[in-house]
């Protein structure tokens, strides 16, 4: 027998798994920011071809919302993150999209200027690290697809 109460033990597990949760969840931002990073260096690796210049697109190709092709250096990303099933984990799931969606442009006005718009962005942790093995033996819990395509 311990001479440590079992309450005590049963809060010192408690912040265990609370500082297990934030680790997670801090992984999974920084992993979603170097995301959002290579995205922006595949997208904007360079400026964009101005017509007539070499390497001018053959075809129209898909430009961000506001315009251009290029995420950084030109936009200011304000994104809100998250998943449904724990508020913990970001705003973002939580309540309607279309809601979330107004107030996230309300959020992230302010942070723009002329010569950096920003770029409102949705970041759903659609897999999230998990301390159990869970489906096919994997440390993770997957978003189901109809959370994804919401």
């Amino acid at each position: 027998m311990s001479d440590v109460p079992e309450r005590l033990l049963r809060r010192r597990a408690e912040r265990q798994r609370e500082v297990r949760r934030r680790r997670l969840t801090a992984l999974a931002v920084v992993g979603g920011l170097v995301l959002l990073i290579v995205i922006g260096v595949g997208v904007g690796g360079g400026k964009d071809p101005k017509p007539g210049e070499a390497g001018e697109p053959k075809a129209e190709q898909a430009t961000l919302p506001g315009g251009g092709r290029r995420i950084f250096p030109d936009r200011r990303v304000v994104a809100f993150y998250g998943a449904p099933q724990a508020a913990a984990l970001g705003v973002l799931g939580i309540g309607d999209p279309d809601e979330m969606a107004k107030k996230l442009e309300r959020q992230a006005r302010p942070y723009t200027t002329s010569a950096r718009p920003v770029l409102p962005a949705f970041e759903l942790l659609a897999v999230v690290a998990a301390d159990a093995p869970g489906e096919g033996d994997l440390y993770r819990t997957r978003q189901d697809e109809t959370i994804i395509r919401r």
